[in-house]
């Protein structure tokens, strides 16, 4: 009996390492990937607000795609190089949501336990009893960055604060 979910997992950082090899260094694989991703933005998300007052739908949808559009084509490039996207939401001091694409590798790969009650961490990810995902285990850094972490131990964000884009590829 197979178990690709756990080849999978064991398998993902060399695949993404190969995957972003291959988009930097071969031209081919890189127009590949550019190509999906414009498939993928097109012209861009629209937002399309239900509020009654038509002035204030146009500022909602114009203020929508200014806080989407720088991290729209990064992300989709992630989903389809990486295979996965993540994405923190912020609050700025203005109080004004923005949006941060997170490196996949920033996610804690490593970090795997069971945490009792039928809760568990895999891959970084944490699941309640319900098998419904309530955390994820973020570095402060993404490992190789340019600006070594000081401390390597991830820290916990809740499921509300971040967007994980993926293909699941097994129930």
């Amino acid at each position: 009996l197979e178990a690709p979910e756990s080849d999978t997992l064991v398998a993902r950082g060399t695949v993404r390492a190969r995957a972003s090899s291959a988009y930097l260094n071969n031209p081919y694989a890189a127009r590949a990937v550019e190509v999906q991703v414009a498939a993928l933005v097109g012209s861009g998300w629209q937002a399309q607000s239900q509020h009654p007052d038509e002035a204030t739908r146009r500022r909602l949808a114009a203020e929508f795609e200014a806080m989407t559009a720088p991290i729209l084509a990064p992300l989709a490039r992630s989903v389809v190089r990486d295979g996965e996207a993540f994405v923190r939401l912020v609050i700025g001091d203005d109080g004004a949501l923005r949006p941060r694409l997170l490196p996949a590798e920033q996610v804690d790969a490593t970090l795997t336990r069971d945490l009792g009650g039928g809760r568990r961490i895999i891959a970084g990810i944490e699941f309640d009893a319900a098998d419904d995902v309530v955390a994820f285990h973020i570095l402060p850094e993404a490992p190789g960055g340019p600006m070594p972490a000081m401390s390597l131990a991830a820290r916990r964000v809740p499921a509300a604060d971040v967007i994980h884009v993926f293909d699941p590829l097994f129930p």
